[in-house]
């Protein structure tokens, strides 16, 4: 899923596209390419969002992550 895809879907259920909680998800995605998941798209990943955006970002980072082409990471 495209940022612009996250963004679109965080408009739909939290009214906010969360854009830079997004933008840090995906931030490794042009050096791993697909890799850039392993990084931060996991239950780790939502903690270091949280400490950055606060809890309420909680549910962007667990959306992001579960609407992903590759879910499964969340729980690692």
């Amino acid at each position: 899923m495209h940022r612009k895809e996250h963004e679109d879907r965080s408009i739909e259920t939290f009214g906010n596209p969360w854009t830079e909680i997004h933008k840090f998800l995906e931030q490794y995605f042009e050096k791993y390419w697909i890799d850039h998941r392993i990084v931060l798209h996991h239950q780790q990943g939502i903690e270091l969002v949280m400490r950055k955006f606060g809890e309420e970002a909680r549910a962007v980072a667990e959306q992001h992550i579960a609407e992903g082409d590759y879910p499964f990471l969340k729980d690692n």
